[in-house]
């Protein structure tokens, strides 16, 4: 898939979206998950949007293990200034309209509470706790959000994507 990149207005530096670049996605997002050695052939197959700021990646989503009904995500950030509603619609808007995935799965390991805060944030709701199942010595926390669920795609049209 060629690169695509869509500008988004952000205050102060320039952030743009990344499309079509999943090994750098990946790999961004693969180094920056506290589970040791784990890279982004672990996601298996799996699809990514990354968000840039002056050409450098400061966030990466995974989609992966799609199923019919959904797919699981994995996100990783270096800065806070990616969350915008620009680059929220965007993360949403891939699997719940073009993928038109009925839910996103979440897993966060039990000692990241600044992680599961900010998901909760986003609009996840928590649906259970996996003993062992982060990195089979940790617990996972286990999100969830459904399509009517997300307030990030309420303006945004299918074909508007």
């Amino acid at each position: 898939m060629a690169k695509r990149e869509h500008r988004l207005r952000a205050s102060g530096p320039r952030l743009k979206l990344v499309f079509g670049e999943d090994d750098l996605v990946g790999d961004f997002v693969a180094k920056r998950l506290p589970i040791g050695g784990f890279t982004k052939s672990d996601f298996g197959s799996y699809s990514s949007i990354g968000a840039a700021v002056d050409g450098a990646l400061v966030m990466g989503c995974i989609y992966y293990d799609h199923r019919t009904v959904g797919c699981e995500i994995a996100l990783a950030a270096d800065r806070p200034n990616w969350c915008t509603k620009g680059v929220l619609a965007a993360l949403f808007a891939f699997p719940f309209l073009q993928c038109r995935y009925e839910r996103l799965t979440l897993l966060i390991g039990e000692d990241n509470p600044r992680a599961v805060r900010l998901n909760l944030g986003l609009g996840f709701k928590q649906e259970g706790v996996l003993r062992r199942g982060y990195d089979g010595k940790r617990d996972a926390i286990m999100l969830g959000m459904l399509k009517e669920e997300c307030r990030w795609i309420k303006n945004v049209s299918r074909d508007g994507w």
